[in-house]
């Protein structure tokens, strides 16, 4: 019977050591953009970064007509602090800083290509932080 309670005991211990750091790691927000054409660009909304150590993630779920868009980490004064990554329907991507600071605001841009001739709605959901994988 002690043996019991103690298993009972640790497994409970462990998941709520799970849990926390799955809260570390920051959350997924949901997003809703259209961008517009010809290199136009728009930003989401700005999260507080949880954790300098985790790059930001974007799970793109859909993109319009499937064009395709870059994305970038940038701070709320706009200033890039990643490289563009490409995304379509049904992607991840991770998108790493160049100088993260947890408890700092930071945004994605999401940038249409120079060549599409129409404004691209996109869905999806992105994080500053890297709280695990896309739902898709």
């Amino acid at each position: 019977m002690r043996k019991h309670i103690t298993i009972i005991i640790m497994s409970a211990l462990l998941s709520f050591a799970g849990i926390g750091q799955v809260i570390a790691a920051g959350q997924f927000y949901d997003y809703n953009i259209t961008t517009p054409k010809f290199g136009g660009s728009t930003t989401g909304n700005n999260y507080t970064k949880v954790s300098a150590l985790e790059p930001a993630v974007v799970c793109s779920e859909q993109i319009g007509a499937d064009y395709r868009l870059d994305v970038r980490v940038e701070t709320v004064s706009n200033d890039a602090q990643s490289g563009y990554s490409e995304i379509g329907d049904f992607t991840r991507v991770e998108l790493f800083y160049s100088s993260p600071v947890a408890g700092a605001q930071y945004h994605i841009r999401y940038r249409n290509k120079w060549y599409t001739p129409v404004d691209v709605q996109a869905i999806g959901h992105s994080s500053p932080d890297n709280p695990g994988g896309c739902d898709f």
